[in-house]
């Protein structure tokens, strides 16, 4: 089904044109722009419009987002070996740290993964969550967390960073050890998608790894929906450790 409302996500501006190439062969039409901030403008006769901005965000209306998104993920792995997500757990809780995962997999594991049932965390309870994220850690390539702790939340207030400028930092050092890994590997081929948490914020970290595609509910795509089990599994071991609220850092 088609999506009614506007839709977006993100990509690093040299993959605009394959993006472009996409629509075309899907049938789209090229039709003037709006704005100088407007790369192009394409539509169908299904009424359907794909808005492509100079800076790599994407608009669209009446289209099917993860499909075309799924498309275009599938054309570039076409050469790449590895997939890597990444998604966090604990934020806007009132207790705990926040947990940011990185789970780089292999297309036989995806399939593996797959085959289990893997979803996004906020689909399973407790109990699922803690038995698959033990799956996916024995059929994972890599894994990495980065825990955001409250006492870091406020040390970064006095500096006036709030928590988005926190989650691109832990994000960054995610793809920075995974990049790292893979090179010791001699593994190259690689392609990365999170979940879009802030389009500034996001477009910063595209822009450093151009590897990296951005998308909203990314956890339909089983590397991020992999990086929110470990993620969220991580959450939950802590809190049944100890309870540290940070309710007081929330408002940013």
């Amino acid at each position: 089904m088609q999506d009614q409302k506007l839709s977006s996500f993100m990509l690093e501006k040299s993959k605009l044109s394959m993006l472009a190439n996409l629509l075309r062969s899907e049938g789209y039409s090229e039709i003037p722009v709006r704005s100088h901030h407007e790369l192009a403008r394409y539509t169908n006769d299904q009424g359907s419009l794909a808005i492509l901005y100079k800076s790599g965000t994407v608009v669209t209306k009446k289209i099917d987002t993860h499909h075309m998104v799924s498309k275009l993920y599938n054309e570039m792995l076409a050469d790449h070996k590895l997939t890597f997500g990444c998604d966090e757990a604990g934020k806007g809780e009132a207790i705990g740290s926040i947990f940011c995962a990185l789970v780089a997999i292999t297309p036989q594991q995806e399939l593996f993964l797959r085959s289990k049932g893997i979803r996004d965390s906020k689909e399973l309870d407790k109990e699922k969550i803690l038995d698959y994220d033990t799956i996916i850690k024995k059929n994972s390539f890599y894994i990495k967390v980065v825990k955001i702790t409250p006492e870091t939340i406020e040390r970064a207030r006095t500096k006036k960073k709030n928590l988005n400028d926190l989650l691109t930092m832990a994000y960054e050092k995610l793809i920075s050890s995974a990049v790292g890994y893979f090179s010791s590997h001699r593994n190259t081929n690689y392609y990365g998608i999170i979940d879009e948490y802030d389009s500034v914020e996001t477009q910063k970290i595209i822009e450093r790894f151009p590897f990296v595609v951005s998308y909203r509910k990314a956890e339909k795509f089983i590397p991020v929906a992999s990086a929110s089990i470990v993620a969220r599994a991580s959450y939950l071991r802590e809190i049944k450790k100890e309870f540290k609220p940070w309710k007081k850092f929330q408002k940013e």
